[in-house]
Order: C-alpha cells, then sequence, then structure tokens
C-alpha cells in the first residue's frame, strides 16, 4: 500500500503540505471518498486550524503531524474549527490525536492522545529549542548552579582595583577567579565582588604596569 501527496489511499489522506495559519483540514479526498486519517505536514507551526465538520453521529478521525521539525498544529476556537477543545487541541511533531463527532454538540470530541513512537527516535533535533528544562533532569546530573559568564580581563587603571563591565551579572552572583597572567609589581587576588553588570577586582598591591591578566567564572543558582 502507498501514498503520495494528496492522494488517498484506503482510509488514509496525506493532505497537502502547510502554507499559512487558518487552513482547512477536508475528510473528503479529491476523489470524493471519505477519509478517517489524514496525514498532515504543517512545515511551520500553525494556527487556527480547521477541521471540516462530520456527517454522522460516532464517525471517527484521526489527524497525524508528519512534520519533519518540531512544528505544532494547534485548532482555532470550537465556533470555528468544529473540534471542541478549541485552541486546547495542539498535536505536536509526530503526535496524533484521535476524534469522534458528536452530532448533538456539533463537534469533533474524544479521546486525545500521542502515537507511538519508536525507541531511539527522538533526536535533538526533534526538541523545541529551549525545551529541555531544570525539572527535567535527573537528580544525579541537577546542578546547583550554572556557569553564566567567563573570561579573561587585562588590567587597567594602574590601580590596586580595576571595575570591568560584563554585562548580564549581578550582586547574588558567585565569582571564581584567578591570576592567569601575574602583575610585574608583586601582588595577589584579594577578592572580586560581583555587582550589577560589573565585576570589581582587588589586588593586594597597585598593578601600575597594567599586565596583569584575571580569569574568571560567574555562577548563577540553577532555575
Amino acid at each position: 500500500m502507498s501514498r503520495s501527496h494528496g492522494t488517498l489511499v484506503d482510509h488514509y489522506l496525506v493532505a497537502p503540505d502547510g502554507a499559512g495559519n487558518g487552513e482547512t483540514l477536508h475528510l473528503i479526498s479529491s476523489r470524493g471518498v471519505p477519509v478517517d486519517t489524514i496525514y498532515y505536514n504543517p512545515v511551520a507551526s500553525r494556527t487556527g486550524v480547521i477541521i471540516d465538520p462530520g456527517t454522522e453521529d460516532g464517525q471517527r478521525l484521526t489527524v497525524v503531524n508528519t512534520a519533519s521539525g518540531a512544528y505544532s498544529i494547534t485548532f482555532a476556537t470550537g465556533a470555528t474549527s468544529n473540534v471542541a477543545a478549541g485552541t486546547g487541541a495542539v498535536i505536536g511533531q509526530n503526535q496524533a490525536m484521535h476524534f469522534r463527532w458528536s452530532s448533538s454538540l456539533a463537534r469533533w470530541v474524544g479521546a486525545y492522545g500521542t502515537a507511538s513512537i519508536s525507541d531511539g527516535s527522538i533526536t535533538t533535533a526533534k526538541i523545541a529549542d529551549a525545551n529541555v528544562t531544570l525539572a527535567k533532569l535527573a537528580a544525579g546530573i541537577t546542578p546547583s548552579h550554572v556557569v553564566k559568564y567567563a573570561g579573561t580581563v587585562t588590567w587597567s587603571g594602574s590601580g590596586a582595583t580595576y571595575a570591568p563591565t560584563v554585562s548580564g551579572v549581578v550582586a547574588g552572583d558567585i565569582v571564581i577567579a584567578t591570576i592567569r597572567v601575574k602583575p610585574t609589581q608583586a601582588a595577589y587576588l584579594v577578592r572580586v565582588v560581583p555587582s550589577t553588570d560589573t565585576l570589581t577586582f582587588e589586588l593586594s598591591a597597585a598593578n601600575t604596569s597594567n599586565d596583569a591578566q584575571i580569569s574568571y567564572q560567574v555562577l548563577r543558582a540553577a532555575a
């Protein structure tokens, strides 16, 4: 059994690729044959999607998101989409949503669920950007802090303190620093104080030669 773009095979239909929001998924193929499963590649995340009304009470329909990327299908409001859950009905990549038509409600309702995904099929490309949260990490690898900024600064100002700008730093951060290139004038690193967008380094003596280099890491509590 085979299927191609826009072609009905048995009770399956491959819908035309998505071209914009507010698209309608039709229940009748170009050959005039009813379908109960629609494969739809949205190409990009789509909103306002509509399904044709059902034709008889209890009619079944499954919509499968075949996107090659992390793109979702979100339906329009119930009155527009004919889906009871309205905008709350969202189908993620490689997921399916199963419906039954309710004549009394004039809406598609029923069991919503995900399609089975084989072991090893979830690749990095299939995980949406910025969607791995701290709560998803196992206790053994959950960090208390993360490195937010790191770098090396060369001394300036010829004094015992130097306060370069490090955008994003806040007063509550933790800073680890070390002397990478020692100053000509004998001195050691006394402390580093973080404040808004600034790190203030203090040496035990003025570095009048401005040749000291300090490397640092800024840690912030994981959240």
